[in-house]
């Protein structure tokens, strides 16, 4: 199996206050080459994408996002033989 590894920015997001819920987000518009590559984005660009995190996920099924926080992650992608 060929394939590549890319990096993604995933946003976990926890809302509710007594009752917790979390849930990833992936950002897959935007992909790197390398780890480094992704971590140094999300601190070049760490305004640009909480503005959009919070103009999209501020509220979600009435409850309020209380926190969040962004990772790079890991993806496979499978690549087929020319």
């Amino acid at each position: 199996m060929e394939g590549v590894y890319i990096w993604i920015i995933t946003a976990m997001l926890t809302y509710g206050s007594a009752d917790i819920t979390t849930y990833d987000k992936d950002i897959i518009e935007l992909t790197f080459e390398s780890d480094w590559d992704c971590h140094e984005y999300i601190y070049d660009k760490k305004v640009i994408l909480t503005d959009d995190l919070l103009a999209e996920y501020r509220e979600v099924d009435g409850e309020n996002l209380t926190g969040f926080d962004f990772f790079c992650e890991t993806r496979f992608i499978q690549t087929e033989d020319i």
